[in-house]
């Protein structure tokens, strides 16, 4: 996630798990995947954190004219801007918000090779969809050029 080795997002949860509120014992496996051995407590803790990041993207994506839209299920993230925005606010909501929820819904029981979240970017201006994607099955950027009718 993110561009982070398994082994160095097991060295980041360390970091914020120092008193065990979100696993007992977490660790990298061979195949580039993450274990995580906890309580029900600490599922639902980890299940808070990932939603109330979300919550802080969407009041983030407000205060730089950005509407986010998370569907109920958590396989949908709609992006409404104008092209005036910072590309580099929007680059951030994205990936907080992508890895967000893809981690929310692994701690839902997804099962971890058959998951898929949509993702839109709306011109506020015109209503025009710009681009869509859906993760993990395509490669998904924003361009200038995807503005362009």
């Amino acid at each position: 996630m993110m561009g982070y080795t398994a082994e160095q997002q097991v060295e980041l949860i360390a970091e914020s798990n120092e008193e065990k509120q979100y696993a007992n014992i977490v660790y990298a496996n061979e195949d580039g995947s993450i274990t995580f051995e906890m309580n029900e407590k600490q599922l639902d803790n980890n299940r808070k954190k990932f939603m109330d990041h979300i919550e802080k993207s969407i009041e983030t994506a407000k205060e730089n004219k950005i509407e986010l839209k998370v569907s109920d299920d958590y396989k949908e993230l709609t992006f409404t801007f104008s092209k005036t925005v910072v590309i580099g606010v929007f680059i951030s909501l994205y990936s907080l918000t992508a890895s967000s929820i893809i981690a929310l819904r692994m701690f839902q029981g997804e099962d971890p090779e058959d998951w898929h979240l949509v993702v839109r970017v709306i011109d506020a201006d015109t209503g025009r969809q710009i681009k869509e994607g859906t993760l993990p099955d395509e490669e998904w950027s924003l361009n200038p050029e995807d503005w362009e009718e």
